[in-house]
């Protein structure tokens, strides 16, 4: 098909692909052309030049038979009108032609809007003029004369035409991809899907699909396994048009292989939410509604799925301490902050340090109930630290501090017997708190479970009111930030202890 022919280039590089253009039909020409000149609904003239040119190297008689169609002619008559200045004369009038035009036919001159460009836009004219030269004095004549924002508007027009059938929408049509869709909704309705004739299935894409890497997911192993060659054929065309609507949502076209796999793997993680979903009522279900629905329709339920657990934090985040107080959701550390600033993103997606970056999308239930648990772990401290506030003090400072010296800051002041509030500790201070804490443990590594239950009875009694599982919530999150911290200290000795490196308290810095 011409869209993968284009990925075929694109692959090995325009300028390397010279021999692949030559042999390629007028109708391939018309697909790169579709996906590399366009920014969004204008024509970028400099990639509209440089395709022009490669044609133009390739095979010069078939650029020119091309431009002799009606279509053809527009784009022709506004790529001369961008890059190209004619005049006709008579021989009389022949002296006063400017030096710097050039004549093919002593009749109309013409120089290029780029000095660079001479030698290629004369080859150009010469092949139109040797395969119809009146067609050529009549485009000389002419080009000068279009109105380039129609031209433009008519070419647009039918470029999006030609490309709708691969899946590449206009911007406004192609965002609905990501309307949410409810699971219940699709298992109590139907679709037609469109019916595939396998000998003719060759004119669309199926490049994507053999891009995803099988292994990882359950979308490609089940596709694999199918055994209707229709639908198997079908599922490729579909998820190929889904792909590239996800291209024309984000309104830019992939420049290489590595880009378009990211949008393989977001169309794969959200197909294989709904695909988990559907297959915890059995094999026979799923395959039974992708008999009767577009894999489009899958992927809108994996995106209800994820929007479903930002629009709960959000309906939370309306009225959350935090954001109050104007504090960024890394107060709540590297990893619950991380994760609840995925969630805030205007498409949510999964932290998961790695090689590929620090976020990508979601892809499994599981990795949607872990963020969900976690997160209730950061609103119980969010309601936690509102309630210390209104009850004992105001936590001043801590807008270059984390949650854990919040936390722990108060509790050493409570267990020293000084004023609960944020003040700074000294570093005597400190070193004594450490031995309080490490009571009964004299050697490394130091123990400090006995103070574990303190820590838990000091914040649950500033602790707001509310039900039973919240409270579960709090006490579970407060001992897992205790344990971190035990780990954290058991094997540093008293004397080692430095200011400067404990973020669990805020303490006096000084010469030492």
């Amino acid at each position: 098909s011409g869209v993968d022919f284009y990925w075929i280039v694109k692959k090995i590089g325009p300028d390397d692909a010279l021999p692949l253009l030559e042999m390629a039909d007028r109708r391939q020409w018309v697909s790169i052309l579709d996906l590399e000149i366009w920014d969004r609904d204008r024509i970028d003239n400099l990639a509209l030049s440089e395709w022009f040119f490669r044609f133009l190297e390739a095979q010069p008689e078939r650029l020119v038979r091309m431009l002799f169609t009606e279509e053809g002619e527009i784009l022709g008559s506004f790529f001369a009108y961008q890059n190209l200045e004619a005049l006709g004369v008579t021989k009389d009038e022949s002296y006063d032609v400017p030096e710097d035009y050039v004549t093919l036919d002593g009749t109309i001159y013409f120089r290029t809007k780029d000095p660079e460009h001479l030698e290629k836009m004369t080859k150009f004219l010469k092949y139109m003029a040797m395969t119809d030269f009146q067609r050529y004095f009549n485009f000389m004549i002419n080009f000068g004369g279009i109105i380039p924002s129609e031209a433009e508007e008519e070419l647009y027009r039918l470029r999006n035409m030609r490309i709708a059938e691969y899946g590449f929408l206009p911007f406004e049509e192609a965002m609905a991809i990501y309307s949410p869709l409810e699971p219940q909704k699709l298992i109590k309705s139907s679709e037609t899907p469109s019916k595939v004739i396998l000998d003719g299935s060759e004119e669309v894409s199926y490049y994507p699909l053999s891009l995803v890497e099988y292994g990882k997911s359950l979308v490609p192993k089940f596709l694999e396994g199918l055994k209707d060659p229709y639908l198997k054929d079908r599922m490729g065309i579909e998820f190929a048009s889904l792909v590239n609507q996800l291209i024309s949502a984000d309104g830019r076209i992939p420049q290489d292989e590595n880009e378009l796999k990211t949008y393989c793997r977001r169309g794969i993680s959200f197909l294989n939410l709904a695909f988990e979903r559907f297959l915890k009522e059995g094999e026979d279900t799923l395959l039974g509604l992708l008999k009767e629905h577009h894999l489009i329709t899958f992927f809108r339920v994996g995106v209800h799925m994820v929007m479903r657990l930002k629009w709960e934090i959000e309906r939370w985040l309306k009225g959350a301490w935090f954001v109050r107080r104007g504090l960024d959701p890394i107060f709540f550390g590297d990893r619950w902050g991380a994760q609840l600033k995925g969630l805030m993103f205007k498409r949510p997606l999964y932290f998961c340090p790695g090689i590929g970056g620090d976020y990508r999308e979601f892809e499994w239930i599981g990795e949607l109930t872990e963020v969900a648990m976690e997160v209730k772990k950061v609103m119980v401290l969010d309601s936690l630290f509102e309630s210390f506030e209104k009850r004992v003090a105001l936590l001043e400072g801590i807008q270059d501090r984390d949650f854990r010296a919040a936390l722990f800051t108060p509790f050493a002041r409570a267990s020293l017997s000084l004023d609960v509030s944020l003040k700074p500790l000294t570093k005597e201070e400190m070193i004594n708190f450490f031995g309080l804490l490490r009571r009964g443990s004299v050697s490394k590594p130091y123990r400090m479970d006995e103070s574990e239950e303190e820590f838990l009875d000091f914040w649950l009694s500033i602790a707001p009111q509310s039900e039973e599982d919240v409270q579960d919530t709090l006490k579970g999150t407060l001992r897992e930030i205790y344990r971190i911290f035990q780990e954290e200290y058991m094997w540093v000795e008293s004397r080692d202890l430095d200011p400067r490196f404990c973020p669990y308290l805020i303490v006096k810095i000084g010469p030492y």
